[in-house]
């Protein structure tokens, strides 16, 4: 009988070790660890540059600084960043990033007593991480320190063109007002225009700027019409413009976005290789903040013409897979009050892929910010009020286009965080495109990865363990998760907001807890 049971105890053990199984997909070259101080922490990933990797730190004591990688993630160099102006005063970082091969630094200086603000460039040494010669871009002039503007910086896909837009200073309730100046890789300026809005800041929310690779620029925007309200009389009370200044600057274009009465809860656009707009996004029929579809539309760049457009509703399944018995109740009985069908709550854009065929895929997350304030008296009758913010990121849509526009197919992948007080620090994803397989890395514990009954086989020290997964999304929509990092045996945890993809193979990937930090390189096989 004790040999039966021996047995039977080997056996349960290597089924929990299987269950526990770290995938084969991917493996990870994990560099030193590091110890920063507590007002030490990685500001971004800079990118790679001759199989070294470079990597934003930031101090509030002593600023910023680059860091230099070498490929197997062995800190080589950390060298104070140069954000002195030629006065000795100190700058705002704007950006910096690799640009066809140099590294532009890109920083600014409003001056109190000229009232003129100022951008300026520096091209960093990728060898030794010395700061060159400090040379102006551009300026402009402001009255009020509150009100003194401020730059902006995008760049195209293909990195050889750069969009420095000045958000210049306006009378409130006025017309907005910009500079755009757009610039190659080596900065030599292209073209460069000064440019009033058809719209006032009281009725225009701009939502994004971009440059493609042929050096237009674009302004995305949110118009209000007569009051700043999102309904009126329960139906949309806005809608959405592309503006695009093509021919450097010369030809100007007002593209207008509406889905007949629905609301477009968000939005995102890019640039097809012909100049034609493709823009996609979430809407919904009762306001904007809930979503019950997904819609995508090609519009012709000379014509403004829709050439292809499409919409799907999700299924009330689709919505509420993965919901609980109680709060599928609860949603059917409130929907049935308003005569009204079910939605998902709060779901961001977060990626817009474009595929080489000419399809597209898109990405949201369900996200939201829960605050409680809670007021507590003493015996002396004295009270403390304290808040608390909650931080939910939760479900990922999936959503395929095919490259003649229509909606394949909508896949979502489950997933639950909570965190307090933090921001979320730990939370989201970090996505890699690899050919026709979408890659999402996340953080989830294992009683939410496992089922029932898998927990109900499991050692305790594994039920409660904390993981990184990573879930797969094929051509066809299939999901497949499996478990990148068992990070309870690991001293870091990733954090996956600050970890991006380097190329179609590899991922940077940015691990801590406390002082400890710990970089990798996640290599997709």
């Amino acid at each position: 009988m004790k040999i039966i049971i021996s047995i039977a105890l080997v056996f349960s053990t290597l089924m929990v070790s299987a269950q526990l199984e770290i995938t084969k997909k991917a493996t990870i070259n994990w560099g030193e660890e590091l110890k920063f101080k507590k007002s030490e922490d990685i500001e971004d990933y800079i990118g790679e540059y001759k199989n070294r990797h470079y990597i934003l730190k930031y101090s509030y004591k002593k600023g910023f600084s680059i860091l230099r990688f070498s490929k197997d993630m062995t800190l080589e160099l950390d060298v104070p960043l140069n954000l002195k102006n030629n006065e000795k005063k100190n700058m705002i970082l704007e950006s910096l990033k690799f640009f066809k091969g140099n590294l532009f630094l890109l920083s600014s200086y409003a001056n109190k007593k000229t009232k003129k603000n100022t951008l300026y460039y520096r091209i960093v040494d990728p060898e030794t991480l010395q700061s060159g010669k400090l040379t102006k871009i551009d300026e402009f002039s402001f009255e009020k320190k509150r009100r003194k503007g401020s730059f902006g910086v995008e760049f195209s896909d293909d990195k050889s063109k750069v969009l420095v837009y000045l958000s210049k200073p306006y009378e409130k309730k006025g017309f907005e007002k910009f500079g755009f100046t757009v610039f190659d890789s080596q900065m030599n300026e292209i073209w460069k225009k000064d440019i009033q809005l058809p719209y006032t800041d009281e009725f225009f929310i701009i939502e994004d700027y971009q440059v493609n690779d042929e050096g237009d620029a674009y302004i995305m925007g949110r118009e209000y019409n007569l009051k700043a309200k999102e309904r009126v009389k329960g139906k949309p009370n806005y809608k959405y413009h592309i503006l695009s200044y093509s021919s450097k600057g010369r030809k100007e274009k007002n593209y207008e976005i509406d889905l007949d009465g629905k609301f477009i809860t968000d939005i995102t656009f890019n640039i097809a290789k012909n100049g034609d707009l493709i823009c996609a996004g979430l809407y919904s029929d009762k306001g904007t903040y809930s979503v019950k579809g997904t819609f995508f539309m090609t519009i012709d760049f000379d014509t403004k013409k829709v050439k292809n457009h499409s919409m799907k509703s999700f299924s009330e399944d689709f919505i509420t897979k993965g919901w609980s018995d109680r709060a599928l109740r609860k949603a059917k009985k409130k929907a049935s009050k308003k005569n009204a069908s079910i939605e998902m709550y709060e779901y961001d854009l977060k990626d817009f892929v474009l595929r080489e065929d000419g399809g597209a895929v898109l990405l949201a997350e369900q996200y939201y910010v829960r605050v409680v304030t809670t007021t507590t008296r003493d015996a002396n009758g004295n009270t403390t009020t304290r808040t608390t913010y909650h931080y939910y990121y939760n479900d990922v849509i999936v959503i395929n286009i095919s490259p003649k526009g229509k909606i394949e197919w909508v896949s979502k992948i489950d997933k639950y965080q909570h965190s307090v007080n933090d921001g979320g620090y730990a939370s989201s994803y970090a996505l890699q495109v690899d050919d026709d397989n979408l890659h999402l890395i996340y953080n989830e514990g294992a009683k939410k990865y496992y089922s029932k009954e898998e927990l109900k086989q499991m050692a305790r020290k594994d039920k409660r363990a904390k993981l990184t997964v990573i879930a797969t999304v094929d051509a066809q929509g299939e999901i497949e998760k499996e478990i990148l990092i068992n990070v309870s045996g690991e001293s870091t945890y990733p954090i996956p907001k600050y970890s991006n993809q380097i190329n179609d193979n590899e991922m940077f990937l940015y691990t801590r807890k406390g002082k400890k930090r710990k970089l990798a390189i996640v290599h997709f096989d």
